[in-house]
């Protein structure tokens, strides 16, 4: 945990300047567009970065993909409700 706090930490002050660029320019508009954020962060990244056009295979978003479908799965049962129309 400890590892993970400073290597967070020193990216955000790594990284600042692209984060400031960034905020600032969604402070004028509500949504960045990629071709945007690509151009932001060639100009202001401190290092060079290469973006993933389909990230379907990485591990997190089928990971998360399934979490949701168990958690609605389990929601849409939870919310079910049972009526008997039978007189008896």
């Amino acid at each position: 945990m400890e590892k993970a706090f400073k290597l967070a930490k020193s990216t955000l002050e790594k990284e600042q300047k692209l984060l400031i660029e960034l905020a600032n320019y969604l402070s004028d508009n509500r949504v960045i567009y990629k071709n945007k954020l690509e151009l932001l962060i060639q100009d202001f990244a401190t290092e060079k970065t290469v973006f993933i056009e389909n990230g379907d295979h990485l591990y997190y978003r089928s990971h998360l993909k399934q979490l949701h479908k168990q958690i609605s799965a389990t929601n849409s049962q939870e919310n079910e409700v049972q009526i008997c129309l039978n007189k008896e």
